[in-house]
């Protein structure tokens, strides 16, 4: 039973890491490969990635955009470890029955 309960458990780990790798492969098929391949969904990488690169930096403003995420990316995480600090400071300081449940809850999500 032991070893049937691992193998079972392997395969759900191999087809969880699957689908959570998978985007990141077919973006990168994607981002070398042209338009009308990427519609009819070709899995495998392709040669274009250095034409696709040159068309999206004359297309966009990459330079505004790396900026944009970058600043995005820094204010998130300091309003999201400010408002985690203070709700911890709270869920320590605080005991009571309601508080112990919302936790549970919380750490469940």
């Amino acid at each position: 039973m032991t070893k049937m309960k691992s193998i079972v458990s392997y395969a759900v780990l191999i087809i969880a890491s699957f689908l959570s790798a998978f985007p990141l492969y077919y973006m990168l098929c994607g981002a070398t490969n042209t338009s009308i391949d990427v519609v009819r969904g070709r899995l495998y990488p392709g040669t274009y990635l250095a034409e696709n690169f040159k068309t999206l930096v004359g297309m966009q403003n990459l330079g505004l955009a790396m900026f944009n995420s970058f600043r995005n990316a820094i204010i998130i995480t300091f309003v999201a470890l400010l408002v985690c600090s203070i709700a911890g400071y709270g869920f320590e300081i605080y005991h009571d029955k309601g508080k112990d449940i919302l936790m549970n809850i919380l750490l469940l999500a």
